[in-house]
């Protein structure tokens, strides 16, 4: 669930019950989250999230166990992605979506084969 609001000098943002919050292009977002499925995937996995504002870059990394970046899905719009995992070997990955160049919410992606 996200809960997005122009911030201003009235706003009474601090009596929501808060579990994450991120501050971008005036916009607060509170409980960002992304949703992966399937999961765990063995072809095509899509992502839906909380359309941020127009004027906010959207990105997606996925990295390997290591750390490793295994695929960047720039300039995402609508809050809905979709990608291949064909040619990634079975394992853990870690999903980071990501708001102008603030991290926001990361999901553990498992593939499988």
């Amino acid at each position: 669930m996200c809960i997005k609001s122009t911030v201003s000098a009235q706003s009474t943002i601090a009596m929501l019950p808060v579990l994450f919050t991120v501050l971008i292009n005036s916009i607060l977002y509170v409980h960002v989250r992304f949703y992966d499925f399937p999961n765990p995937a063995n072809d095509m996995v899509q992502l839906v999230f909380p359309a941020p504002d127009p004027n906010t870059e959207c990105r997606f990394v996925l990295d390997d166990s290591q750390g490793r970046q295994v695929l960047e899905l720039p300039a995402i719009q609508n809050g809905i992605a979709e990608f291949s995992v064909n040619r990634l070997p079975s394992g853990l990955y870690i999903g980071r979506l990501i708001f102008d160049d603030t991290v926001i919410a990361t999901e553990k992606i498992t593939v499988v084969r």
